[in-house]
């Protein structure tokens, strides 16, 4: 079973790098009109803003700044926890273990 998963999801990691560059765009594009559809239905369910006003973009808006910030963060606290050697979770050789699988 573990095998068919590492496989699978190679394969699938083989099939993603053989998009073309318009693909790719493609794909972003998609990605992104499917973020501000998630947005546009946050602000109108959540906060109860009519669709097509200043204030439903302001809404998006603010939305997108702190999804921004909240990965421009996590970016930033990955490299730091990568070059932290205290948080290194690798320990001497003679500790990693030689179970089967």
């Amino acid at each position: 079973m573990r095998k068919v998963l590492v496989l699978g999801v190679v394969g699938f990691g083989f099939l993603v790098g053989c998009l073309s560059p318009d693909e790719r765009k493609e794909q972003a594009a998609q990605r992104a009109a499917n973020q501000l559809a998630t947005y546009r239905f946050l602000c109108q369910n959540d906060y109860g803003i009519k669709d097509n006003t200043p204030a439903m973009s302001a809404c998006m808006q603010d939305m997108d700044e702190e999804a921004s910030r909240r990965a421009r963060d996590a970016h930033k606290s990955m490299i730091k926890n990568a070059n932290d050697s205290s948080t290194s979770q690798v320990g001497p050789a003679s500790q990693i273990g030689t179970g089967s699988y």
